[in-house]
């Protein structure tokens, strides 16, 4: 097997982090997701590959600490990720991740998820019920709500906390303070504030949403000042691209590349400027012929490329806020 070392790439270096997208099928229709849906699953070859080349070979990837398994929706398609963590030794240092809508919870899936206490769990919960089925409706009849109340217990806990991926949509920009309050109070004390990305916000939004992380920012200080436990995982992210992760990506098909943002149905028809290879060739992989800069910029509409970045912006500012107290805080605990 050809290594990593090997290439001579500086382009590829420092990235800790495989994807695999295990699946395009999702039950839900989130009004702000930008993943593309099909009846596309990985198949056997593409994890089997995926795990020979990457996982089995670490001077493939010598950096790698993390494997993050993507959809739409993984639990749709378990056998992917019972591949990989079967193939993990009890001593692996790596840190696998999933990252599900919760609506899937149920005898079948937590049988799975109870044999893997170390896969890290995260589930998409923006607040309380009517803001979640707001938010995120279902196809045919799934409640995007109903889970969270019969699986609460079991999820919180497990032996990794679970974290809560946090969407504030445009609509919800002023509530942002009430909705994460409903989820502290539902146990909940590992976020992920996300700001619906490339969608259109209002000004007045806008402003909603700056103010929203004002007083969110003053409240999670003065917690942390009763000594109250709330992680902001936004504080340990720093990505190049909004929204959007660096991570060596592996497509259900097979196709390598080194962004997320390949899985998002605007990009579908540029993923060949970004392709860097397949699983299944034996051959080093190739530096991305195209830019994500100038290719977000084709894919999408100025309007949405400037609520993007005013949206990361203020989100930018809430972390760097928080910075201070949040390093006073780990002081003094």
């Amino acid at each position: 097997m050809k290594t990593h070392d090997t290439v001579g790439n500086a382009w590829m270096r420092g990235i800790d982090t495989l994807i695999l997208v295990t699946t395009y099928r999702c039950n839900l229709r989130c009004r702000y997701c930008p993943t593309h849906k099909a009846d596309e699953d990985m198949g056997t070859d593409i994890v089997t590959a995926a795990v020979d080349r990457y996982i089995r070979n670490p001077d493939a990837l010598p950096a790698l600490r993390f494997v993050r398994f993507f959809g739409a929706e993984p639990l749709l398609h378990l056998p992917a990720m019972k591949t990989v963590l079967d193939a993990l030794p009890p001593t692996s240092p790596l840190r696998c991740m999933v990252t599900t809508n919760g609506t899937l919870l149920n005898t079948d899936t937590w049988r799975f998820l109870d044999a893997h206490p170390e896969l890290e769990i995260t589930v998409s919960l923006d607040g309380p019920p009517v803001v979640q089925t707001g938010n995120r409706p279902g196809v045919d009849s799934t409640d995007s709500a109903a889970w969270f109340e019969t699986n609460r217990e079991k999820l919180l806990a497990r032996q990794t906390p679970v974290t809560v991926n946090m969407t504030i949509a445009p609509a919800q920009a002023e509530h942002l303070v009430e909705n994460f309050q409903w989820l502290y109070s539902q146990g909940i004390r590992k976020f992920n504030f996300l700001p619906a990305y490339y969608v259109v916000w209002s000004d007045a939004q806008l402003d909603a949403l700056e103010q929203g992380f004002e007083k969110l920012g003053t409240l999670i200080a003065a917690m942390w000042e009763r000594k109250l436990r709330v992680v902001v995982k936004n504080m340990f992210v720093n990505a190049d691209t909004a929204f959007f992760n660096r991570a060596l990506v592996v497509d259900t098909d097979g196709d390598i590349y080194d962004t997320s943002a390949v899985l998002t149905a605007r990009m579908r028809p540029y993923r060949h400027q970004l392709k860097m290879g397949n699983v299944l060739d034996d051959t080093l992989l190739q530096q991305p012929q195209g830019h994500i800069d100038d290719i977000l910029n084709d894919a999408y509409s100025p309007a949405l490329l400037d609520a993007t970045v005013k949206v990361d912006e203020a989100l930018t500012r809430f972390v760097e806020r928080l910075r201070p107290q949040w390093l006073r805080h780990k002081m003094d605990t």
